[in-house]
């Protein structure tokens, strides 16, 4: 240990078992601020951490992916990203946690939803911390699509955009995948998964339609009653949720090319919910510039090994990349 301030040591020096020395240095704890944002009717919990520094920074803000996790799993990317001198938003769901107010994300659609996090854009933007010219959009998984159709729609004022595990195609598509994929770790019959793929199929179209067919729950129920772990549809009703016009939106690809910000896109080769090859291969047929992805080899959907460690250099080619395109510059 070396370099002692403030009764804390700075420096630690380890030698790996070739012989050869590494140092790490201690990094700066950020500030931390606890928000609540109006939005509507509404109000949004969010926490703004940022570095130490007299000087505007670069910012980010944080997406979520799907489903009720809470603001607990990205504060680990904001105190990093914070820790290399950008300031990063994070914040709960409408509906969700400590957020109050009439609005369910649970009953949200895509757009419903980018509304909501255009306001928190505008007030990360407008934080007098803020370096208006360096803000960028994180998001992971549903995030990730969704921090791509914002920068489509807000353009020159993103100014970077990484998208972690984002389905780059339509929701009924990844949705067809990420079935396919589970129903083949089950060891399910190819046949029987094809069949469960046209129940789906004719499920989603009762959604659009606004009717479910009673024959597709029939059906569904046949299977569910010889194997109940399949993942199929059991009610009649037409749900909540996904919403009709989620299911085949697909602006995310359609207006890539009036995205004007690099982008930076990463995957785990063996995500069995998102096709990542497909992905990559839907979004450089209509984005108009170069832009850098990376596929972590033996990573899952939330790029963790399977021995749950997080892939090697997951974190730090986002710091790598943003230096590469100037955000960062030190």
């Amino acid at each position: 240990f070396e370099l002692k301030k403030n009764d804390q040591f700075q420096i630690i020096k380890i030698k790996d078992l070739n012989g050869k020395e590494h140092s790490f240095h201690r990094i700066n704890s950020p500030i931390i601020e606890e928000l609540f944002i109006p939005i509507g009717k509404d109000t949004i919990y969010a926490q703004l951490y940022r570095p130490k520094s007299k000087s505007k920074v670069p910012a980010c803000l944080i997406l979520p992916g799907g489903g009720a996790i809470g603001i607990d799993n990205y504060i680990s990317e904001a105190r990093f990203l914070a820790s290399n001198g950008i300031a990063s938003l994070v914040f709960e769901k409408p509906g969700n946690g400590k957020s109050k107010g009439e609005t369910d994300f649970r009953l949200q659609s895509f757009e419903e939803k980018i509304n909501t996090y255009k306001e928190l854009f505008k007030f990360l933007r407008e934080h007098p911390s803020s370096d208006k010219s360096k803000i960028g959009i994180h998001g992971p998984s549903e995030g990730g699509r969704l921090a791509l159709m914002m920068a489509s729609d807000l353009k020159e004022k993103v100014a970077f955009v990484i998208g972690v595990s984002a389905p780059l195609m339509t929701m009924q598509e990844g949705q067809f995948y990420a079935m396919n994929q589970h129903h083949r770790i089950m060891q399910v019959e190819e046949i029987d998964n094809m069949n469960i793929q046209f129940i789906w199929k004719a499920y989603y179209d009762g959604i659009r339609k606004g009717k479910i067919d009673s024959t597709t729950i029939e059906k569904a129920l046949s299977y569910l009653e010889k194997n109940p772990r399949l993942f199929l549809p059991r009610h009649y009703e037409v749900p909540s949720s996904p919403r009709s016009e989620d299911l085949l939106n697909n602006r995310v690809l359609l207006e890539s090319n009036q995205i004007t910000c690099p982008i930076f896109l990463q995957y785990g080769e063996n995500d069995t919910r998102v096709n990542a090859a497909k992905s990559i291969s839907n979004f450089s047929k209509n984005y108009l510039k170069d832009f850098d992805f990376k596929i972590y080899r033996r990573g899952n959907h939330s790029i963790m090994t399977p021995e749950f460690k997080i892939c090697t250099g997951y974190l730090h080619d986002k710091i790598k990349w943003l230096k590469n395109i100037k955000i960062i510059t030190s």
